[in-house]
């Protein structure tokens, strides 16, 4: 079933409200369905192709906004960014894109991983070679600095990102739902402004010092957020999404702690967990982003947090959920009551199958794009959903 937006005279609904009571159903465990969010665009459609001479054409369109914010820091100008918004546009009319299933229209502001690291610091590069946003300084501040940092710590780069957002409301807000950033957590935070190979060392050698540059970072984290969440939730018509593409009608965040994949199982209770569980009992409803085979050790601690109610499950070389690699977490995740997320299903009505006849499907957000509108369909329809 394709999804749209209904304009209505006097009421935009960005939304289906069916489609908004099937996510809720979705979070709280009532759904007897899975949800496959599966994306159709015209093959023929090439975004490079409408893309000013400024842009490479390897960057991948969702990663055009973080891009184009390096280039408005060098020019004093929201030109750059404005042109995404016209590519976006462009897109919406020209790519044929259609919604199937548990599938919806955004508009995705994205400053990067750990962005309020670079609120605090004032650095961020856009690297070319990973077509990411980074934030991490190659010679990181002492743990004394981070500590002793005040609760309105600020940098240019923060009001060029506080810019963007009002100039991506001002053209986008009511029309479209607005993606908001990712900024969890804060540990990824203080590994930027550090050093991850200094915070390693730190969290064996100095851990009371660790803990104090975390505290004083808390404060700044939650400003941020607090801003950045003003600005986009009263154009968002009481809905919330977030890179992770899953829509609720109540705030939610996507927690991570990238950093502790080499952390052991006591540093990552020690360091990290206590950020993820107040995070989590801040916000009520979070999902985390589960980051490689590194951190199942951390799942029975992570799933131990009544709030965290769904695991986020990137695609990961060398594993194949359809191979069985991964059934023991997928197993442990669904035994708990939580959902799982995933977007390395290929679109084809078997593979969903065999992922189904080991595990019930209504535990499941997957998305994925569909070659034609036939076989996406023809996925959602075979899936159950």
């Amino acid at each position: 079933m394709r999804r749209s937006m209904t304009i209505k005279k006097k009421k935009q609904t960005m939304i289906a409200q069916d489609l908004v009571d099937i996510y809720e159903d979705w979070w709280n465990g009532r759904n007897r369905k899975p949800l496959l969010a599966v994306y159709v665009g015209d093959p023929k459609f090439k975004l490079g192709d409408h893309m000013p001479p400024w842009m490479d054409r390897s960057v991948p369109g969702y990663k055009l906004f973080s891009y184009a914010l390096s280039f408005c820091e060098k020019e004093k100008s929201f030109r750059p960014l404005h042109d995404v918004f016209d590519l976006h546009e462009t897109s919406s009319k020209l790519s044929g894109l259609e919604y199937l299933g548990a599938a919806f229209p955004t508009m995705r502001t994205d400053f990067g991983a750990v962005p309020v690291a670079g609120v605090i610091s004032g650095f961020a590069e856009f690297d070319m070679a990973s077509k990411s946003m980074w934030f991490e300084l190659a010679e990181g501040w002492s743990l004394e600095r981070i500590a002793a940092l005040p609760e309105d710590a600020s940098s240019p780069w923060a009001d060029l990102c506080r810019g963007a957002g009002r100039e991506a409301v001002q053209r986008f807000g009511g029309r479209i739902l607005m993606v908001e950033p990712a900024m969890f957590g804060r540990l990824d935070v203080l590994a930027a402004l550090r050093s991850t190979g200094q915070l390693l060392m730190d969290c064996m050698d100095s851990p009371e010092l660790v803990h104090a540059a975390l505290a004083a970072l808390e404060p700044i984290f939650w400003r941020y957020w607090d801003e950045t969440r003003a600005l986009l939730a009263p154009c968002n018509q009481g809905l919330y999404s977030s890179w992770i593409g899953v829509l609720s009608n109540r705030p939610y965040a996507t927690s991570q702690a990238d950093f502790s994949v080499m952390l052991s199982p006591a540093l990552f209770e020690e360091f990290a967990l206590p950020g993820i569980r107040r995070e989590a009992e801040r916000i009520g409803r979070t999902a985390y982003h589960l980051d490689g085979p590194e951190q199942i050790k951390y799942l029975d601690m992570i799933l131990a947090i009544p709030e965290v109610r769904a695991i986020q499950w990137p695609p990961y070389p060398g594993l194949s959920v359809l191979k069985g690699d991964c059934d023991e977490m997928i197993r442990k995740v669904i035994d708990s009551g939580r959902r799982l997320v995933m977007s390395e299903i290929p679109p084809d009505p078997g593979a969903v199958r065999t992922l189904f006849s080991r595990f019930p499907g209504e535990a499941f957000h997957l998305s994925m794009w569909a070659p034609d509108v036939e076989t996406g369909k023809k996925v959602v329809k075979e899936s159950g959903a």
